[in-house]
């Protein structure tokens, strides 16, 4: 006597087919619903009435995980005449929410930009709003330009650059003499 007296599924992300013992096997009733990124393979188990057992691996199966984009950030060129350039970036992912993204920044030059000068701090009231900083290095006069690149992260190792370069230009007047004039009681004209 023959027939399907039993149909039992796995599901994890290797290849090779799981012995008994190492695997939950659940009975198979409903279709399978994959959700979390990843590459998956499943595993089915069937029993027949004579207790012949045969399992068969079907896969990959892959969930893709889109990576996440800037919809707004700094353009190429942007110039910074003070000690400080802010600006904003927007991101969003087709996979995550907003609130599981995070944005770095880094300097292309350090000894133009350090590490300390550049942030990217998420906004209190929206959380695809970045607000951007970055201050360059104290000595820093002459016209000089360096990349800054932002990185969006999703939670799964997806991300996306986004580089502009940092135009310094910064405007050094050149002191002037503090020279002030006084009328004496006698009325001369006196420096002081």
């Amino acid at each position: 006597m023959s027939g399907i007296a039993l149909t039992q599924y796995a599901v994890n992300t290797d290849a090779d087919a799981p012995d008994e013992a190492s695997v939950l096997w659940l009975e198979y009733e409903n279709p399978i619903e994959l959700h979390d990124r990843a590459v998956y393979y499943v595993h089915a188990r069937t029993v027949d009435a004579a207790g012949n057992v045969t399992i068969e691996t079907f896969g990959p199966f892959v969930i893709k995980n889109n990576p996440p984009v800037f919809n707004s950030a700094p353009t190429d060129d942007v110039v910074v005449q003070d000690n400080i350039y802010a600006a904003e970036a927007v991101v969003s992912d087709l996979d995550d929410l907003a609130e599981d993204l995070m944005v770095s920044i880094t300097s292309g030059d350090e000894s133009i930009v350090p590490a300390a000068g550049v942030s990217a701090v998420r906004d209190a009231d929206d959380a695809g709003l970045w607000h951007i900083q970055v201050i360059p290095a104290a000595g820093v006069f002459t016209k000089t330009g360096v990349d800054i690149t932002l990185t969006v992260t999703d939670p799964f190792g997806a991300s996306s650059k986004h580089t502009f370069t940092l135009v310094i230009q910064r405007i050094n007047t050149p002191p002037l003499p503090q020279i002030c004039w006084a009328v004496s009681p006698m009325g001369r004209h006196m420096r002081v």
